[in-house]
Order: structure tokens, then sequence, then C-alpha cells
């Protein structure tokens, strides 16, 4: 398994917190996600979360950019 993330801290919170857990099996990579984990592929499966901690009230919304939810 393969987390990557842009942020240090995350990245750096991540990789300590798996270790004390005992998940020694999950590689951290601080990087872009587009190429940074190219190296650790083949992959079978890639699932994404993101964040937007800068929208503010409905301004990302589906609807508000006219799209269905």
């Amino acid at each position: 398994m393969v987390t990557v993330d842009v942020d240090p801290w995350v990245t750096g919170r991540a990789a300590r917190v798996l270790a004390e857990t005992g998940h020694a099996n999950v590689r951290v990579v601080l990087g872009d996600a587009e190429h940074a984990a190219d190296a650790y592929g083949p992959y079978v499966a890639i699932p994404v979360t993101v964040g937007a901690w800068d929208c503010r009230g409905d301004g990302c919304s589906p609807r508000a950019a006219g799209r269905s939810p």
C-alpha cells in the first residue's frame, strides 16, 4: 500500500502513526500524486480522497456550478 500527500506535516504524521501502530506494509510518499509513487507500482486500484479546505459556503457545491450532485 502506498499513500501520497503534498503536505510534509501530513506525510510525517502518517508515517509516525503507521509505525507506532505496527503498519509496516504502508509506504508514505511526499509529493504530487500524479507521478510521486510511480516507482512503487504497478497498482491494482487507486482510491483518491480530496479535501477542499479553502472552499467557503456553497461555492464548491456542484449545484452552485450548475452541475447535478
